[in-house]
């Protein structure tokens, strides 16, 4: 389930592997329907929460509870994009 929310989400919301990968849930704005984005540079940029994307994230993070990131790999540290 992780894989390919995680799949639907890069393809979504047009991120990079590496964007992905250090999602946080507080970076899911369900009331504005925007993902907040760390890109290159550090720079900041929102993109577009898919309405199909949603109610798959919420059902994920109810499963799973992750802590910080929202998909860790299984020593809590991010995955890498290798």
């Amino acid at each position: 389930m992780k894989h390919r929310l995680m799949l639907m989400t890069i393809y979504s919301a047009g991120l990079r592997a590496s964007e992905a990968l250090v999602l946080k849930a507080e970076h899911i704005d369900s009331k504005r329907m925007l993902i907040k984005v760390t890109g290159k540079g550090g720079k900041e940029r929102y993109t577009l929460l898919s309405k199909k994307l949603l109610p798959e994230l919420r059902e994920y993070y109810r499963t799973y509870q992750p802590e910080i990131l929202l998909f860790p790999c299984i020593r809590r540290k991010p995955l890498t994009d290798l």
